[in-house]
């Protein structure tokens, strides 16, 4: 067939040659069918702008046989060459039906393969203004022995122009279903037969003008363009939507170019409801990096959520109290205040009620972008789902599904979240949790709270946790110091239901190829004080865990070999359970319950350290054939699994409980198939099978840990007793700590001689070692100060034992050396200080994992320098940050201007270098800023000390700024103390509207802002 033709109309109308309706019916074989073009405007088809039929032309028709196998006619040309009508043969022993046109595409132009595949055209083929080549489409065809047949009716013409450099597609949507059972290749996708869009793909930057040409099917609906990054809708540019359209199979419609705008960013100051609707009705067309201000508490009454908006949304605080109301069942909706949010959000809270019947709902959004950010944001929305037809429905206090790489730090969720469906087998896979719902890929969720019940009541298999529902292929997950203490409950009586459940996470795991890149989850300090519970009586399998119900792999093919060569890694550092776990399946098969995690599947390792379990877990099976409870203090069960169970804690109330076939252990129900290697220590609980009761003694205990340690458990070290022992164990172990950091120190030739400690004598007590805070038998506090050690030491690993330790201070104290990787252990440390030492090195990024900190004074080390981590910006609970006289170099990390608590940074004599960052602005609570005695500082000096709401203190003197002071300052407020500049290459007059500040003269000018270095200096007006 040739190839140098174009066709860019609707299926061309044809007839069987020379035959009535009732003719056709009865042809046998050998149809002759005629196409050619019939439009109401010539349209250019070729260089000369004439089409004709050529010697040798083919088309083809695919179908689908009765039995689902894939087939296709192929017409030859008979007559008409040279003609724009031609006739065309097809020797197929086939009968052709009716008299409708039928359309058609070159017979070379598709491979079908199998009945379910779509028509997929070569590159070749692809629509593009100027290629020389022609597809028909088939419309209104009816064959013999056909079954079906997937077509289109329609070309529709998009042109775009001034095209953003990083669109990288379009999006032509419809009020109908627009796509059929087709698909192009290296340009058109489309999503399916029932799908209402067409996505066209290509390379961003490749022209800022382009014309596409898109097939629809018949019918009569509206038509939206939009330009697209990622796949969805470009900030700043214009969509365009067109009026009712008939589309027919003589029908070329061409839309009208559509041609971006990019508007500038600007901020939207949010005051009233009516503010507020009008931000919600425009968000999606405001340009990139618009922000949303909120500058008053507003009940918004009913809302319509916004679209999308491409900015960042500061709440500064106040709530938004709104309803929604979506009364039927959508595949595309959404709820919240936005359906998607491609920024940040801060400061925001969020409070009302939404009824939904949509797929995506958010207390605050439906769906992030990869790399949003939500922070110190809370919600009390009380979410409601009761309409069937929903298909993975997803709901969440915060955001239903976050994009790759969100962090949401410090929020909070207060609101009841339920889906509740009467006796019906809907919401299959449903996805809850207090925090987000869906997460593919990476997630931070640091620092959260849930205190709102969570609630599943249908037939079907719900995924629901505290923090996050369901994790799908995970990527270095962090959740970090998240706290449930909402009532999670499945109440299902359904023998096809499986139950994931979780105090902080569902369902965690993958569905891909177990040679997957290194993966690691990663659960510290988390806790669980809520009850989590499976309820009814015939729920086939449920997995229920005080952190996570179910960590693993589904892939059954894996084998040991493949198990330890994966590199996936589901870790939990010092997490804690102390509500019950429970379930009331009395014929349910295969209760799997753990106070951390309940059940573990096919992955490569499941690392616990420091875990601790006191509260109880119970089944209630009473089943006497394969129905089982299978429980356990810290593991539920597990199929495949490979554990380490390091320094887990078995309180007294830990009470593990199952019917009549339960198996169950203080710490693993069931442990089969891979070796786990435990250590801890039992400090009571019981084991109560069926009317059995087993309470742990110091005699029994070893007996309880698992089901059988036959083989498949390895490494058991736990140590057992009451209360009492448990603690004089712990206390013991600081004890030696603190030996070998005195040992570490010179012993009594290193210490002053009224400091030193009496290792013959308890640490507490009378004579109580110098320094040494103990609090309930544990070491909480260890504060050296100037003067206590006389030589030079360095800190030993052993530090990481004091596992209670909240303050640590060696204050002029001659420490030397790096910072050891053990201080990073301490998860609990509030303040760390070692001012005026020896420490050389640098800061590591673990300093990111101590997200308790509230106080860092690292000052007067010299030797201690390279950049400062980004992952300083990760202590979200920083209060005072002290690195001056050190040798930190570079740029001060972007990520300083996340640490909203942070009042004071002291940075003075360092080695920075280039401008000062410009972010100050963003630390809500910023008090004092020092930057001073730093010649490798240039630049202007920043701008957003003027937006500092709550600055009393700013020293940038000694440097190199340049310029003069900016006007912006004149808002500084007016509790200003002290602005000291001097000394820098300022030139030119102090702005008149800062010698206005009411604190102008207490800034004494002459002393503190004139003075410059010589050759330049500021003046009075």
């Amino acid at each position: 067939m040739r190839k140098t033709w174009i066709l860019v109309m609707a299926a061309a109308a044809a007839a069987i040659a020379g035959c009535s309706r009732e003719q056709a019916m009865e042809a046998p074989v050998s149809p002759t069918i005629r196409a050619g073009f019939e439009v109401p405007t010539r349209v250019a088809f070729s260089d000369e702008g004439v089409f004709s039929w050529k010697e040798g032309d083919a088309i083809g028709v695919p179908y689908t046989k009765a039995d689902n196998s894939a087939a296709r006619m192929d017409f030859a040309l008979t007559a008409g060459a040279g003609a724009a009508q031609g006739e065309f043969t097809t020797s197929d022993d086939v009968t052709l039906l009716g008299t409708d046109p039928i359309g058609v595409v070159p017979a070379s132009a598709f491979d079908v393969t199998n009945a379910d595949a779509p028509i997929k055209l070569p590159a070749s083929y692809a629509w593009a203004e100027g290629q020389s080549n022609a597809v028909m489409v088939a419309t209104g065809l009816k064959l013999s022995g056909m079954n079906t047949f997937k077509h289109v009716g329609g070309i529709v013409k998009v042109t775009y122009k001034n095209i953003p450099a990083d669109a990288d597609g379009f999006l032509l949507s419809a009020d109908a279903g627009i796509c059929g059972n087709f698909a192009l290749q290296d340009g058109v996708i489309v999503a399916g037969p029932t799908a209402n869009h067409v996505k066209v793909t290509f390379t961003a930057g490749t022209a800022s003008e382009m014309a596409f040409y898109v097939p629809v099917p018949t019918g009569e609906y509206k038509l939206t363009a939009s330009l697209t990054r990622d796949g969805y809708s470009l900030p700043g540019t214009k969509k365009q939507t067109s009026a009712p359209v008939k589309i027919a199979r003589k029908t070329l419609l061409l839309m009208d170019a559509l041609t971006s705008e990019n508007p500038e960013p600007v901020t939207v100051t949010i005051s009233t409801a009516e503010d507020l609707k009008s931000f919600l009705a425009d968000a999606d067309k405001l340009g990139r990096g618009s922000k949303m201000v909120l500058a008053a508490d507003i009940d918004a009454g009913t809302i319509t959520p916004a679209e999308a908006f491409y900015g960042d949304v500061d709440g500064k605080g106040f709530k938004i109290t709104y309803q929604e109301e979506i009364p039927e069942a959508g595949s595309d909706s959404y709820s919240g205040l936005f359906g998607y949010i491609d920024g940040s959000v801060k400061n925001l809270k969020v409070a009302g009620t939404v009824k939904t019947g949509a797929i995506k709902n958010g207390g605050i959004a439906a769906e992030s972008a990869p790399g949003a950010l939500f922070e110190n944001c809370e919600s009390d929305v009380d979410i409601s789902m009761e309409i069937y037809g929903v298909s993975t429905p997803k709901l969440a206090g915060i955001v239903a599904v976050a994009g790759d790489g969100t962090t949401i730090k410090d929020c909070k969720n207060t609101g009841d979240i339920a889906y509740v469906l009467d006796g019906k087998p809907a919401g299959r896979s449903t996805q809850i949790g207090g925090i987000v719902a869906n997460v593919t890929n990476h997630v931070d969720v640091i620092n959260c709270i849930n205190e709102g019940e969570l609630r599943y009541e249908a037939l079907g298999t719900p995924r629901i946790g505290g923090m996050i529902g369901y994790l799908n292929d995970p990527v270095n997950i962090v959740l970090s110091s998240c706290v449930n203490r909402g009532h999670v409950v499945s109440d299902i009586n359904w023998t096809s239901g499986y139950v994931y459940i979780g105090g902080i996470t569902g369902y965690v795991g993958t569905n891909t190829d177990p040679a997957l890149p290194v993966e690691q989850v990663l659960f510290i300090n988390c806790v669980n004080y809520g009850k989590v519970e499976s309820l009814g009586v015939s729920t086939l399998c449920t997995r229920a865990g005080g952190i996570a119900s179910y960590v693993g792999m589904t892939d059954t093919k894996m084998t040991a070999a493949g198990l330890a060569d994966s590199g996936q890694l589901y870790e939990f550092r010092s997490c804690k359970n102390f509500g019950e776990i429970r379930t009331t399946g009395e014929t349910a098969k295969k209760e799997v319950l753990g106070g951390i995690v309940g059940f573990g599947e096919k992955v490569a390792k499941v690392v616990c350290t420091d875990c601790v379990n006191n509260g109880t877990i119970s089944g209630v099976t009473t089943s006497t054939t394969s129905n089982s409870v299978y429980a356990g203090g810290i593991i539920g069960g597990t199929c495949g699994l490979q554990s380490t169970l390091t320094g887990c804690v078995i309180g007294p109330e830990s009470v593990i409980s199952g019917g009549t076939k339960g198996v169950l252990g203080l710490i693993c129900g069931n442990n089969a198939k891979y070796k786990t290697d435990i250590t801890g220590q039992v400090a009571g609980g019981k084991i109560v099978k069926g009317t059995t009761e087993t309470v742990a003694t110091a005699d029994n205990f070893q007996t309880l840990l698992c089901k059988a340690i036959d083989g498949t458990t390895t490494g058991v070290v736990f140590e057992g007793g009451d209360i009492p022992a448990l603690k004089e164990k712990n206390r013991q172990t600081d004890s030696l700590a603190l030996v070998a950091i005195y040992n570490a120190a010179g012993g009594d030739s290193g210490w002053k001689a009224d400091r030193r400690w009496d290792l013959s004598k308890p640490m507490d007590g009378e004579n109580k070692w110098y320094g040494v805070t103990v609090t309930d038998g544990r070491v909480t506090a260890l504060k050296l100060l100037k003067g206590t050690i006389t030589a030079d030491w360095t800190i030993p690993d052993a530090i990481a034992d004091l596992t209670e330790l909240t303050d640590l201070r060696f204050i002029d104290c001659k420490v030397n050396g790096p910072i050891p990787d053990a201080v990073y252990s301490l998860y609990k440390l509030e303040a760390f200080y070692l001012t005026n030492n020896k420490v050389s090195g640098t800061l590591s990024p673990k300093i990111g994992q101590l997200r308790a900190l509230t106080n860092v004074y690292i000052d007067q080390n010299p030797d201690l320098g390279g950049p400062l981590p980004e992952e300083i910006g990760q202590l979200a609970h920083l209060v005072n940050l002290n690195i001056s006289k050190t040798g930190f170099s570079g740029t001060v990390p972007e990520s300083v201007k996340n640490l909203d608590a942070l009042k004071n940074f002291m940075a003075y004599t360092t080695k920075f270098s280039g401008n000062a960052p410009d972010f100050w602005d963003e630390l809500a609570s910023l008090e004092l800023v020092q930057m001073y005695d730093i010649p490798t500082l240039t630049g202007p000096l920043p701008a957003s000390f003027g937006r500092c709401a709550k600055l009393k203190n700013i020293y940038m003197y000694s440097c190199n700024f340049e310029g003069n002071i900016p006007e912006s300052w004149a808002n500084l407020p007016a509790t200003m103390l002290n602005v000291r500049v001097y000394d820098n290459k300022l030139t030119g007059v102090v702005p008149a509207a800062i010698q206005s500040h009411p604190k102008f003269s207490a800034w004494k000018a002459a002393q503190y802002i004139l003075p410059q270095q010589e050759g330049y200096g500021l003046t009075l007006q």
